[in-house]
């Protein structure tokens, strides 16, 4: 392994001439293996919860791997209660953040989509060090959410300031028009207005992929797998 994601993303902000690691190409190569691994975790009904850069591994042929599934739970309908204190600060959806203990795929998918922004603009999208702090964070990035963007966040919030919506065009600038609208689609309140993970594959920003990273699987013992699966994924799923 040449390194997580985190570490090449430092070393691509620090270093950009020795690391030229980031280019266009590259993080939309990086960003469909990461949304290919998560759409087959869920496929094997389970979710990862703690999607993040230091879980995303990088081999030489800069195939990313997901690892560390620590926090990782199967899922099911009806959907489980969970504890909320689950994903990584700076990567935690908003239903969790407001204390849901009802969630499913879209706080994987959240994540995602924030490692998307992070890839093009080498910094958090979400930075702060509290609960409170990351909240409201995001509402003022995309507004605070009402009953309109998201019927269900009465249930859930208290009072908080009303922040109106911004663009995330002047967060993440350096994305063209199909760069930007795939985040748009995957960073939005509601869950069930949330871009699913194979919708995203199919997303036009994907479009000019090279067809052998589309086709990139793994065949282990009777069953296929994406690279993106690392050998403890592999167990880990076997027993599900």
């Amino acid at each position: 392994m040449k390194g997580n994601l985190l570490q090449h993303l430092i070393n691509d902000k620090q270093w950009p001439t020795a690391y030229p690691t980031f280019n266009c190409s590259t993080r939309t190569s990086y960003l469909y293996q990461i949304l290919q691994g998560i759409v087959f975790c869920h496929s094997r009904r389970v979710l990862h919860r703690d999607l993040k850069p230091q879980n995303l591994l990088i081999d030489d042929k800069r195939t990313i791997k997901l690892t560390d599934f620590g926090l990782a739970r199967a899922f099911g309908i009806p959907i489980r209660v969970y504890k909320h204190e689950v994903v990584t600060l700076l990567y935690r959806s908003p239903e969790v953040l407001l204390g849901s203990a009802r969630y499913s795929t879209p706080v994987d998918i959240w994540s995602t989509g924030t490692i998307f922004a992070e890839l093009a603009t080498k910094k958090p999208l979400f930075h702060r060090d509290s609960e409170i702090d990351q909240l409201f964070r995001i509402f003022r990035a995309l507004g605070t959410p009402n009953n309109d963007m998201w019927p269900e966040v009465e249930s859930l919030q208290n009072t908080f300031p009303k922040w109106k919506p911004g663009s995330l065009a002047s967060h993440v600038k350096n994305l063209d028009k199909n760069g930007l609208d795939l985040p748009s689609k995957i960073l939005v309140y509601d869950p069930a207005k949330q871009i699913y993970g194979k919708m995203a594959l199919n997303h036009p920003y994907f479009n000019d992929l090279d067809s052998q990273i589309k086709k990139v699987f793994l065949y282990v013992g009777s069953r296929t797998y994406p690279f993106t699966c690392n050998y403890f994924c592999h167990v880990y799923l076997s027993f599900l």
